[in-house]
């Protein structure tokens, strides 16, 4: 058996690496998931029709990202090649390029055969398959268009899929009332202000990179420093603000979220004054830790997951799909926590001695 599964396995692994998968499953959408739970809580559907729409919701969103990443990548070819940057697309064909690109396209609207997720939703998919292209392709290629690239961005990544994600949900469960149209402008908001201060870091930490493949970013043309000055103002004015308030909104549904927010953040605040870890929110060094990040791409769906199994016993199947979906990433987290508090407790045995 094991022997039969193993090139199906492969070719998962290559399809994966080909569309950049690990740049955008951890990070982009379990976000989404959390605004897709919540929602749910509002109108508990049954298991069964909640885990159907889930899935047509995953896949669409799978194949939209996938889109985006081999678009940006065919268009990329050039500068990557420039700095040794390896990209998939440079071994492919123009006719491979463009069936992958007409393949991850078609598929997103596959779901609409057993899932009506309405007009309003496939327009704004299309939308959002649109703005990759606008994004990467000249001479519009708006990512070398400055401030107006750093949008965007946020709103092809995070804004639009989110604010997909929750009509999709409202149209077959949680209805288009006044607390779900709510929670849909609340979360879409979040999404854009998380979504510019992670466009923002991510061009600062490619900027050296970006400047010699000659690509003319926002971080190229006006220098790292302005955009970590943007960042901060943006993580402590627009992203944390509506955090809180997204956590407030979901509190009467999930109470476990606000908790968990509250919780992070005291360990947060441990972490660069008991531990000595230094506090940026907008970093300059890859693989530095990102304030925040962590809660919305582990702790957030999971603590509106876990609500929604209490709510609702069948929907602990759902919770345990989810984790079985980001398991890799839960996982490294709570390594995580679990090494910094064991090593505080190191340090006082230590202090003790």
């Amino acid at each position: 058996m094991g022997g039969l599964n193993r090139p199906s396995y492969l070719g998962l692994f290559y399809l994966a690496k080909l569309v950049r998968g690990g740049a955008w499953w951890y990070a982009k959408i379990p976000p989404l998931t959390a605004i897709i739970y919540a929602l749910l809580l509002i109108r508990p559907p049954q298991a069964g029709a909640a885990f159907a729409i889930l899935l047509g919701i995953l896949w669409s969103l799978g194949s939209l990202f996938s889109f985006g990443y081999v678009v940006n990548d065919v268009f990329d070819i050039v500068e990557d090649q420039r700095v040794g940057k390896l990209n998939a697309m440079a071994q492919k064909r123009p006719w491979q390029r463009a069936f992958l690109c007409s393949l991850f396209f078609a598929a997103g609207f596959l779901p609409w055969l057993w899932i009506n997720f309405g007009r309003f939703a496939a327009v704004l998919l299309l939308v959002n398959y649109g703005l990759p292209m606008a994004y990467s392709i000249p001479p519009l290629r708006l990512k070398e268009r400055g401030l107006l690239g750093i949008v965007a961005d946020a709103i092809m990544v995070h804004a639009l899929p989110t604010l997909f994600v929750s009509l999709c949900v409202c149209r077959l469960v949680a209805g288009f009332g006044r607390t779900s149209l709510q929670l849909t402008i609340m979360a879409t908001a979040w999404a854009l202000f998380f979504g510019l201060r992670g466009i923002l870091i991510h061009q600062i930490q490619e900027h050296e990179n970006d400047s010699r493949a000659g690509l003319r970013t926002m971080a190229v043309r006006s220098g790292p420093d302005c955009l970590r000055r943007i960042g901060r103002v943006c993580f402590f004015f627009l992203e944390v603000p509506s955090q809180i308030v997204l956590a407030v909104m979901i509190f009467p549904f999930a109470p476990a979220v606000l908790f968990v927010l509250i919780l992070y953040a005291v360990f947060d605040i441990a972490r660069h004054k008991t531990w000595r870890m230094s506090f940026d929110p907008v970093p300059t060094a890859r693989g530095t830790y990102i304030t925040l990040a962590d809660f919305n791409e582990v702790w957030l769906p999971l603590s509106i997951a876990v609500s929604l199994g209490v709510r609702k016993a069948p929907f602990l199947v759902l919770l345990v799909f989810h984790f079985g979906l980001f398991y890799g990433d839960i996982k490294k987290r709570i390594c995580e926590v679990v090494a910094l508090v064991s090593e505080k407790k190191k340090r006082l045995r230590t202090g003790r001695t």
